[in-house]
């Protein structure tokens, strides 16, 4: 093998690994939980029932902190572009969403029609935080939370 060769290799295994070293770094990051209940319009945490291509994401609330949606099933676009270190989400897993409502301009490059229910949007990123104990908690220290509208 030539030293070119080996070179190259070695370069590979040194891109992949701080990929992955960064990646897992920005999934831990911790979550500044007043600060994102101020910038958003609607607070929840919910089960992911239904992610279409990491952009059009459906949950099932269990809880609100901030926000009337008009039902308990909350659709939530990811905005932006898709890349080697966005953020996966996973059917089935409960997460803490502070989203903001869908703007005009969206609603129409994402295509959602005038009159389809309420959307809300959120930025894609490199991590997501699950709902977690200590962040319900931070959230009941900032609003009282409640039921979702039922069916």
């Amino acid at each position: 093998m030539t030293v070119m060769a080996r070179l190259t290799g070695f370069m590979i295994i040194a891109v992949l690994s701080m990929s992955s070293r960064s990646l897992a770094q920005c999934i831990g990051i911790a979550v500044d939980v007043p600060q994102e209940v101020r910038g958003a319009d609607l607070v929840f945490t919910g089960i992911l029932l239904k992610n279409d291509v990491q952009t059009r994401l459906t949950f099932r609330a269990d809880r609100i902190w901030k926000g009337r949606p008009t039902s308990r099933d909350i659709i939530v676009y990811v905005l932006g572009e898709i890349n080697t270190e966005t953020y996966l989400f996973q059917e089935g897993k409960r997460y803490f969403m502070p989203v903001r409502v869908l703007s005009a301009n969206d609603r129409v490059e994402y295509g959602v029609a005038p009159i389809d229910p309420p959307a809300f949007s959120i930025p894609r990123s490199c991590g997501w935080p699950l709902a977690s104990p200590r962040i319900t908690t931070q959230l009941d220290k900032i609003a009282k939370s409640r039921r979702p509208p039922s069916w």
